[in-house]
């Protein structure tokens, strides 16, 4: 294709092939100026035609046109037999003039962005860094999202070259934030819904939530259990029943929305393979030609919270997980920055406090050291502490895990049976944020701390 472009070099040039650098404008200096321009706009479609063809394509033609390898040379280096360089040139010229002669440059993405926002659970700390990382990671998932897409397909609807994309394709189908159905083709591996859709579908459920009366059935349900639960084994009955009732909605929302999900997913068993992900995440976009009606958020009824979790390995008490159910308004977080949620509560115990907090609610009046004295002051700050006289009275509940589960198993036995027992009024399809609590691994004992 560059020998029929560019003819009138070669010739000049007396050499069998035009290298790409040269028609690149580099040292094309003997044309005329009008024929200079008319090379530099063809030069232009050309590099982006290039850039389009797949990285085996671009290597060869790289390689045999501006490296000027033999195919021999090429097939050396590849590793490859030469009948394989040679087919794959043959290919790589035919693809690289179909795609000059059929440019499709549309760009719907290139300049205004969606807007994308996310929700996530599970273990998706590397899915989620990678979303935070580049609009690019976030634009993929909305053109994804209906339709199997092509890396060209996708650079056409972002308006940048292919090559910057494949790098990035690759991590977020390691990530499996993308799969890819057939060779070549990416899809989205999650939800992504459109915003206003999502927040009209969300305002139905919370309204059918609460016209059903479920918050006021959920109260008496966990009002009944009272003498069950305060029986239970664990460290914070004396905080009084009031003081645990966040813990048990907590526990009843997951609950409540594991039901629904288990019965609504029934109906896709054994249809689809398990991929092995342990996260999920649900994606909201606004394309750039919509609007959002925000006024909805001030219909719903509804408190958040965060679920957040972190574990610990200790040498004292084995496998710790503490659990920051409440890190999102309305509650207070007093943190570094309190603008910023992030810096909150779930800054406030690490691996270097965690077992002090278990040995004073084994031990108030424990001996400290000049070391423990000051994370005990810092508890005492943020309130995980209160002092009475000599003794330091933790102030959240602490359970084994063996007892946490008969606590689900409780709650689960009340929501499960009479809450639901009307298959009519089927709520599977809710959405709420759910708590994800720890792996059940023991390798000594097993705490979990809630705030």
């Amino acid at each position: 294709m560059a020998r029929n472009k560019y003819a009138d070099y070669i010739r000049h040039k007396r050499r069998p092939h035009l290298p790409l650098e040269e028609a690149g404008g580099i040292a094309a200096e003997i044309a005329p100026p009008v024929e200079k321009l008319i090379a530099e706009e063809d030069i232009s479609a050309l590099n982006y035609s290039l850039s389009r063809l797949a990285s085996v394509y671009r290597e060869i033609l790289i390689r045999f046109y501006l490296r000027e390898q033999s195919v021999n040379d090429i097939a050396s280096d590849l590793g490859i037999p030469v009948g394989t360089v040679k087919g794959r040139l043959f290919d790589a010229r035919k693809k690289l003039k179909e795609g000059f002669d059929n440019m499709n440059n549309i760009g719907t993405y290139s300049y205004a962005t969606a807007h994308v926002d996310w929700n996530w659970g599970g273990a998706a700390m590397h899915a989620s860094n990678l979303m935070n990382s580049s609009k690019i990671v976030q634009q993929v998932m909305v053109i994804c999202r209906m339709s199997q897409k092509s890396v060209n397909d996708i650079a056409d609807e972002m308006g940048i070259a292919p090559v910057y994309l494949e790098e990035i394709l690759e991590k977020m189908t390691e990530k499996k934030l993308l799969i890819c159905p057939a060779k070549g083709k990416y899809l989205s591996n999650c939800c992504v819904f459109p915003k206003q859709a999502y927040m009209e579908a969300k305002l139905y459920a919370n309204k059918a939530f609460h016209d059903g009366g479920f918050p006021e059935k959920i109260s008496e349900k966990l009002l009944a259990v009272k003498d069950k639960i305060t029986s239970l084994d664990f460290y914070g009955n004396q905080f009084g029943y009031g003081y645990l009732m966040w813990l048990l909605y907590s526990a009843a929302e997951d609950i409540f929305g594991e039901i629904g999900r288990d019965e609504h997913l029934e109906k896709y068993k054994g249809k689809y393979a398990d991929d092995g992900r342990e996260y999920q995440i649900t994606m909201e976009y606004i394309l750039p030609d919509e609007s959002f009606d925000g006024s909805l958020f001030k219909e719903l009824k509804e408190v958040g919270w965060s679920c957040l979790h972190q574990n610990f390995h200790t040498a004292d008490h084995g496998y710790v997980t503490f659990v920051n159910d409440f890190e999102a308004p309305p509650f207070p977080n007093d943190g570094i920055r309190p603008d910023d949620w992030r810096l909150g509560r779930d800054r406030w115990i690490d691996g270097n406090n965690i077992s002090l907090l278990i040995d004073l609610a084994e031990n108030p009046e424990k001996k400290l050291t000049e070391y423990e004295e000051e994370k005990a002051a810092d508890f005492l700050k943020h309130g995980l502490l209160k002092k009475e006289g000599d003794r330091l009275i933790v102030q959240l509940p602490i359970f084994g895990r063996t007892v946490y589960d008969e606590l689900c198993g409780i709650i689960r036995s009340e929501i499960g049976g009479p809450l639901l027992c009307n298959k009519q009024e089927n709520f599977s399809a809710l959405h709420f944020p759910l708590p994800f609590y720890p792996p059940r691994r023991l390798p000594f004992q097993n705490f979990s701390a809630h705030a």
